[in-house]
């Protein structure tokens, strides 16, 4: 089995990634979001849609 190609994708997951400095310095959950600004460097809310990288091997 050879590989002729790889192709990598972004995507989105089916989970959050979660603040969780903003969190714990007390930022207020009305049960889907926290509003507060985001603490951690990287993060533009304090709770956001998960990342992921798809990796593709054509063969």
């Amino acid at each position: 089995m050879k590989i002729n190609n790889v192709i990598c994708a972004a995507g989105k997951t089916g989970f959050f990634f979660d603040d969780q400095k903003a969190i714990k310095a007390g930022a207020k959950n009305d049960g889907a979001f926290y509003h507060c600004a985001p603490m951690t460097e990287g993060f533009t809310s304090a709770r956001q849609a998960g990342e992921s990288i798809s990796v593709l091997f054509l063969l």
